[in-house]
């Protein structure tokens, strides 16, 4: 029995024995009260057997007859041998008048051994990287590249500092592009106002990191200014390892642009306000 029918056989037991009024149990199962009378009757002399549905095993009326079945895989392993499910069904529709569905012939090609059928690849599962524990033990720093003005100015990038212990925002900034001096005056704002973290967590952007086989380990500009504050370390991630929090959730990290909430909210914070995230007109920027 399915488990819709065992679900069924409760209730309609609960009727049998009075316990229940039909009326209550066809609301209950989304039936009417003769179909309850039915299914009550039909318990009564066969038990439980007799709530099994009576189509289960039944060849279906539009089922294909075996000698037809047989002809078109006579003709697909002689004429279309090396075709695959969908192309054979055109051939066999369009020159022999077989209409049938490209899975039905999938489903029999398989079954007769004329198709193998292809594994889904097994999804890889990636373990998500744990969040720290303390306020300013890792900042996750990223940019947005957005029309943030919606053609009102120039197309820019959003500079986000965030926290990954809490989530919040600790820096915001406009800027033309995602450059180093981008960064560098958000890292000074930060400084100022929270003072020095722990590590920076980015991505592997040529700002944070040489992506050149032969210059693998040299520093670069940000990461040489962050050797001169000492304790600082900085972190690149990819994006299998990271948390997740800068690309999927709105206003924990990276903004994207197809999250309207988002956009919204930085509107209301920063732009109506006219002013960028270091506390400098978003005019004086040239924005």
């Amino acid at each position: 029995m399915s488990r819709k029918e065992v679900d069924r056989l409760g209730v309609i037991q609960a009727v049998a024995g009075r316990q229940l009024k039909q009326a209550t149990a066809a609301q209950r199962l989304g039936l009417t009260v003769r179909q309850i009378k039915r299914l009550v009757r039909r318990y009564r002399q066969e038990g439980a057997p007799g709530l099994i549905s009576r189509h289960r095993l039944r060849r279906p009326n539009n089922a294909w007859a075996r000698p037809q079945r047989r002809a078109i895989l006579d003709l697909v392993r002689t004429r279309y041998a090396d075709f695959g499910p969908t192309l054979a069904c055109e051939k066999l529709c369009s020159r022999h008048g077989y209409r049938l569905s490209r899975e039905t012939l999938r489903q029999w090609m398989m079954a007769d051994g004329l198709w193998a059928g292809r594994s889904r690849k097994t999804a890889r599962i990636h373990q998500r990287r744990p969040r720290r524990a303390c306020l300013g033990e890792l900042v996750q720093i990223d940019g947005s590249p957005h029309d943030w003005f919606e053609g009102r100015a120039g197309y820019c990038s959003l500079i986000v500092f965030i926290d990954d212990a809490t989530s919040r925002l600790m820096a915001l900034h406009f800027a033309p592009a995602e450059t180093t001096e981008a960064y560098m005056r958000t890292l000074g704002v930060y400084l100022h106002q929270h003072g020095r973290p722990v590590a920076l967590y980015s991505d592997r952007h040529s700002i944070f990191r040489l992506n050149r086989p032969d210059r693998e380990g040299e520093l670069t500009q940000f990461t040489r200014a962050l050797r001169t504050l000492r304790g600082m370390t900085a972190i690149a991630f990819t994006r299998t390892c990271g948390t997740g929090t800068l690309d999927s959730i709105a206003m924990t990290g990276r903004l994207p642009a197809h999250q309207p909430r988002s956009i919204y909210i930085v509107y209301v914070s920063l732009i109506t306000s006219g002013y960028g995230g270091d506390g400098r007109s978003l005019r004086d920027e040239g924005l």
